[in-house]
């Protein structure tokens, strides 16, 4: 009694929990991050309904935004992911 619990709560009405005879099998050899519901952490509750609770998620886009071309010259990796196809 007293302790904090992390917990992962999942949707299951999704494709691939489909049939659900074993969830855990399903959870291990099916889901997807996309089928996580709520997250629980140190008693906190960080995600609800598949929704950031502590996260400004466009904050966090917007910076993502800014850093990728810095992150891409530094490490050279615009020349590798550069389309080989021409793009009209």
């Amino acid at each position: 009694m007293g302790k904090e619990a992390d917990i992962t709560m999942f949707n299951t009405n999704s494709p691939e929990w489909q049939p659900l005879y074993n969830p855990v099998y399903n959870l291990v050899y099916s889901a997807t991050g996309s089928s996580v519901d709520t997250i629980m952490v140190g008693g906190k509750l960080l995600l609800q309904n598949g929704e950031h609770l502590t996260i400004d998620m466009e904050r966090l886009y917007s910076k993502i935004k800014k850093l990728n071309p810095i992150i891409l010259e530094k490490t050279n990796l615009h020349e590798k992911i550069k389309s080989k196809l021409t793009i009209i």
